[in-house]
């Protein structure tokens, strides 16, 4: 229900959301949607809602600098505690539902996934360079082990584009590189083969759709929204980007156009051949494949299912260290300091309410959404910096711009 009634593009609905989030008994009743999911249905509204959970900001005021909205992001995933420990066998079931969905020609649990990935990616452009160096650190590895999860999953991993990207991901967060680019890219990827493998059905094109604050960037936009520039010279592609590139009608729409070539009663629009294009940018087809071992199918034992575990909540200055092998032991969050933003405490129950709350009432009664909402004053559609502060201003004048780019080409 979830994923049919919230939209973040919506008036109040971001602000909402986070008022859920500050309400330690009501993130305990909402983490069930994540122990308990017995059908595709389920997995995706809960998987729409993770996002949600995320992005959402209930802050009438913008963060004053860096320092202060990675601060914003430590609170939130302090706060989510109650729900991280169930996401391990969530998206192993959830892993399951895709791979039995993309063998009947459904995308749409992947797309949802890739569209998290997106939201995640978005999030981990908040934490920008500060003097303080603990600031965003919390949430920070809460988002690498999330990443981490998922690409230990074989129905929900991202493969390599190119030669060059990296096998595991402690290696990539590691790496002096900025990391959301290749996540960006192979995650673009990950949807585009997913898409092709289910004769290109509808699904795949709006994964964000009703899902991103108002104003940011979709997942296709990746290369201006991280500003990422093309390598020089281009590493060679991998053998999944080479194969995604060779079906036939991928060739005879690089050749004609964008819908000008049919095959099967198929064609590709100008956003598949602009995804396409922009994966081409970063990764070599023709170049020759480099003699050696092929690039892993499978990830390295430290990011197998079992080994992406939780780090802990303050991690050293060395990296986190992992939780003990074959436990999913959680530490506690941080004790937050709430000096530069306070937040209201929750009330004396908050705990273990006794009976339904507002929010409960909510989901009670669907058939009324504005009136559920009509507490929430001067809500903003917007969700705070959402890549770099520095970078925001830039996105409105260059949107309409790059839109008609991609449709004229």
């Amino acid at each position: 229900m979830v994923r049919r009634l919230f939209s973040l593009e919506s008036s109040g609905i971001s602000q909402y959301i986070a008022q859920l989030i500050e309400d330690a008994g009501m993130v305990a009743r909402l983490a069930a949607v994540f122990a308990t999911v017995s059908s595709p249905t389920d997995a995706i509204g809960s998987i729409r809602f993770l996002q949600m959970l995320v992005l959402a900001d209930g802050e009438d005021v913008r963060p004053r600098n860096a320092k202060e909205a990675a601060e914003r992001e430590d609170r939130r995933w302090a706060r989510m505690e109650a729900l991280v420990s169930l996401l391990p066998p969530f998206f192993e079931q959830y892993g399951e539902f895709s791979a039995g969905a993309i063998d009947r020609g459904d995308v749409s649990l992947l797309a949802a996934v890739s569209s998290l990935r997106w939201a995640l990616i978005i999030a981990m452009g908040r934490l920008s360079d500060h003097s303080d160096r603990n600031a965003g650190r919390f949430s920070q590895s809460r988002l690498q082990w999330l990443f981490a999860l998922l690409q230990s999953i074989e129905a929900l991993r991202m493969p390599a584009i190119s030669v060059d990207d990296h096998d595991d991901m402690d290696a990539l967060f590691a790496s002096p590189s900025d990391a959301r680019i290749e996540l960006a890219y192979r995650n673009a990827f990950t949807l585009l083969d997913g898409a092709s493998r289910c004769g290109w059905r509808d699904g795949w094109k709006d994964a964000d759709s009703g899902y991103l604050p108002k104003n940011t960037p979709s997942m296709w936009e990746w290369p201006r929204a991280l500003r990422a520039a093309p390598p020089t010279p281009k590493p060679a592609a991998t053998q999944p980007l080479r194969d995604l590139f060779n079906q036939e009608l991928v060739k005879a729409s690089l050749e004609v156009g964008p819908g000008l070539a049919v095959h099967d009663g198929r064609s590709l629009d100008t956003l598949a051949m602009s995804a396409l294009h922009d994966l081409a940018s970063f990764a070599d087809i023709r170049a020759p494949l480099p003699s050696g071992p092929p690039v892993p199918l499978s990830p390295p034992a430290s990011t197998s299912l079992m080994g992406a575990l939780l780090p802990p909540a303050t991690p050293s200055a060395s990296g986190y260290e992992p939780a003990p092998e074959h436990t999913y032991e959680l530490t506690p969050a941080p004790e937050l300091s709430l000096t530069s933003e306070p937040v209201p405490e929750a009330g004396s129950d908050s705990g273990s309410p006794t009976g339904p709350t507002e929010s409960e009432a909510y989901y009670r009664n669907s058939h009324d959404v504005s009136s559920q909402l009509s507490h929430s004053s001067s809500a903003k559609d917007e969700s705070g910096p959402l890549l770099n502060a520095s970078r925001e201003k830039e996105w409105e004048g260059q949107d309409r711009a790059h839109m008609r780019a991609h449709a004229s080409g």
